[in-house]
């Protein structure tokens, strides 16, 4: 018997180079086009960039305290020198 185990992860695309087409948007859908574009402009992150880096800042901290946690139930190797740092 042979048996393959596929493990999902992350690969590159080209998706944001090259995939992406607009197209004509339906006017069906303006209402609620309007109704998200008001919503992104009064509370987003682009709207409100210090919520971006707090949230950022936070999540970064959190990965940082579970990541022996993370590695030990992976088995995974250990990270490279300086992998996953801001760059200063």
């Amino acid at each position: 018997m042979r048996t393959t185990i596929v493990e999902p992860g992350g690969y590159w695309t080209d998706l944001y180079l090259s995939g992406l087409r607009a197209t004509t948007p339906h006017p069906d859908y303006a209402d609620l086009r309007a109704d998200l574009e008001r919503q992104f402009a009064e509370g987003s992150n682009d709207s409100m960039p210090e919520l971006a880096v707090d949230t950022t800042t936070r999540r970064l901290a959190t990965w940082a305290e579970w990541d022996d946690v993370s590695r030990a139930a992976e088995h995974a190797v250990t990270p490279l020198s300086g992998y996953g740092m801001a760059a200063g």
